[in-house]
Order: structure tokens, then C-alpha cells, then sequence
């Protein structure tokens, strides 16, 4: 799935009313456990079930 690449980290995080830099932390996160591919652009979810799990066990 990608992410369509109108969207820059700073509308995320608008979104879900939290700061830039926690996005680009948790995209960085995610990237490191090819959980999703950040570069280049679009951004392309590559495990939809492991992020599925990240999401439940963090809490996010």
C-alpha cells in the first residue's frame, strides 16, 4: 500500500495532533523494522499485519 505523497509528516501530525518530530521518529521506527519504505517517496507500507501489530502493542 503506499501513502500518497501529497501528505509530508507535518500534515500527519497535524492529523492526529501530534508534533513532527514524533512522526518522524515513529516513521524512522518503522522503516528500521521494514515495517514500511520511507525513501524514496511515495511511502509504501510493506507489512500491513506487522504494522497492525505494532500499532496493538504500542498502544498508538
Amino acid at each position: 500500500m503506499q501513502i500518497e505523497s501529497i501528505f509530508t509528516q507535518y500534515d500527519i501530525a497535524n492529523y492526529c495532533n501530534l508534533k513532527r518530530e514524533y512522526i518522524s521518529v515513529l516513521l524512522r521506527r518503522l522503516a528500521g523494522r521494514r515495517i514500511i519504505r520511507i525513501k524514496p517517496k511515495p511511502w509504501t507500507v510493506l507489512d500491513m499485519e506487522a504494522l497492525r501489530d505494532y500499532i496493538s502493542e504500542t498502544s498508538f
